[in-house]
């Protein structure tokens, strides 16, 4: 009975996601975060506290290190508005303490391992190649504009 509680115990750990080799050109505070059909390596640097703790982050591809989004992002929790309207974020003051626990990016909200968001806020820029791309502007995680370039 003690081998088999403490199979179950350990097996949701000897089998969870690793994170592939490490893309070289990747910024140093770049963490990867995913699961086992693949991921992304998300670096935020924290910018301001007031009105809302806001963050410059980066999004890179988990196998090639390219950049998939850069921009502003703000602290944010998300909100009903109701069974047809769906949610709304509301920005937080109050920066995280220490390093943001990333927990996955679902190619524009990046969240948190304690349920907050960093929501898109300003322009983001998403590019494809070199000089191809799309810019996309955003009010608290609502898209707002978007131009290609």
């Amino acid at each position: 009975m003690r081998q088999m509680l403490l199979l179950l115990i350990l097996l949701p750990v000897a089998c969870a996601p690793t994170a592939p080799p490490r893309p070289t050109g990747l910024p140093v505070n770049a963490e990867w975060v995913g699961g086992y059909d693949g991921g992304a390596w998300i670096a935020c640097r924290w910018q301001a506290k007031e009105p809302a703790a806001t963050y410059s982050c980066s999004v890179f591809s988990d196998s090639s290190g390219s950049t998939w989004a850069e921009g502003q992002f703000v602290l944010a929790k998300s909100v009903p508005v109701g069974e047809t309207q769906g949610v709304k974020y509301e920005a937080i003051a109050d920066p995280i303490a220490g390093r943001p626990a990333y927990n996955s990016w679902d190619g524009s909200i990046i969240y948190l391992r304690d349920g907050s968001l960093l929501v898109p806020n300003g322009w983001v820029k998403y590019p494809l190649d070199g000089s191809h791309g799309k810019r996309v502007r955003y009010s608290t995680g609502k898209q707002v504009e978007e131009i290609d370039y």
